[in-house]
This record gives C-alpha cells, sequence and structure tokens, in this order.
C-alpha cells in the first residue's frame, strides 16, 4: 500500500468512526514507515505503516496501524482529558 493510499484509507476509516454531519478536518500529527524482512531473509519484505491523526470537531486522537503481513488496519481513538502549557522562558 503506497504511503498516500494508507492516509487515505486512515481518513476515510476516522470519518465513517467520527460519523458527524459537522463540518471537519483531519490533519497528520506523526507518520512512520518501515520494513519487516528483505530478500536475503527467508521473510518477504513489508511495508508497515503508522500515523496518528487529530481533528478539528472534538479532542480525540486517532492512531492507525496497517499491518502488512495480516493485511489489516488497525484503528485506536484516544480522547485527550487534559492539556497544560509550561513557559519554558522563565525559571521556576
Amino acid at each position: 500500500m503506497s504511503r498516500d493510499d494508507f492516509i487515505t484509507l486512515c481518513k476515510e476509516k476516522i470519518r465513517t468512526y467520527i460519523n458527524s454531519e459537522e463540518t471537519y478536518d483531519i490533519f497528520t500529527l506523526w507518520k512512520d514507515y518501515w520494513t519487516i524482512g528483505n530478500d536475503r531473509d527467508a521473510v518477504p519484505g513489508t511495508d508497515n505503516q503508522r500515523a496518528i491523526f487529530g481533528n478539528t470537531l472534538n479532542n480525540n486522537i486517532f492512531d492507525c496501524t496497517y499491518n502488512a503481513l495480516e493485511n489489516k488496519l488497525y484503528l485506536e481513538i484516544f480522547t485527550n482529558t487534559d492539556s497544560r502549557t509550561y513557559n519554558l522562558s522563565t525559571v521556576d
């Protein structure tokens, strides 16, 4: 699966999960891509991907992982319950 196809699929599954008529954006917070195995190993090379998404509708954070060996997409949903800001320009 290409990186663009992965992002598109994740956003589609997130929109299905949210299931809202309201207008909102889904944005990528973090993206990773790695390969397991190679031609020299007995295991064929597979490309796995993971990304974390946010949205402008609510405080949910979505963690998507594509496992190429299983050909499965995993979606985990987290809710941000607290947020803090620290001023680093002053000494506490």
